[in-house]
């Protein structure tokens, strides 16, 4: 998702200046050229009838929990957390605006840069990772985003979670994957 950049911006600002939301007095999402009225992502955050899709699609929203939590995952897309006053305040504070064709992100690049009461700014630019063909997510990575899933949407009990995963560990002994189907499945 074109977000993930700017929220990866904004995740290394915080890592890299321990960045406090409370001291922050404005956030620029700059894009790249052409961007703006083209892209559902980079228009002002507000919350209409469906909000989880708002917060979901909107740079505003994602690089402001990002940088209020420091961390960004399913809790930060709930209802309630996406009306949370602290993360508003921020996206209240928040412009977009396009970079020159010149500046060279590429497609869906981002340049993130926060100011500070303390009159300090901090700024961090990305493109999109497109390496993940030639570098693939560490399996380490990819289970513990399937472990965080399984905590966050308590549908698949943790046995059937430590059976899928030795299923898909052996998928290629695996008989009828109809076994997978049946773990997933949620009994009431």
């Amino acid at each position: 998702m074109p977000n993930h950049v700017a929220m990866d911006c904004a995740l290394e600002l915080v890592r890299k200046y321990g960045i406090r939301a409370e001291d922050i007095t404005e956030v620029i999402i700059h894009v790249t050229h052409g961007t703006i009225g083209r892209s559902y992502y980079a228009k002002p955050f507000i919350i209409r009838d469906f909000p989880h899709g708002d917060a979901i699609f909107s740079y505003p929203y994602t690089v402001a929990t990002a940088l209020l939590h420091g961390s960004v995952g399913l809790a930060n897309f709930t209802e309630e957390a996406i009306r949370d006053p602290r993360v508003n305040a921020i996206t209240a504070n928040t412009k977009l605006e396009e970079l020159p064709e010149s500046e060279g992100l590429g497609l869906m690049g981002v340049k993130l840069t926060v100011k500070m009461k303390n009159g300090k700014e901090y700024s961090e630019s990305g493109t999109p990772h497109r390496e993940w063909t030639t570098r693939p997510t560490p399996k380490e990575e990819i289970v513990a985003k399937f472990w965080h899933q399984v905590d966050f949407s308590q549908t698949v009990s943790r046995k059937n979670a430590k059976k899928i995963i030795d299923l898909i560990n052996h998928l290629e002994e695996v008989e009828n994957v109809n076994q997978l189907i049946e773990l997933l499945i949620v009994r009431k």
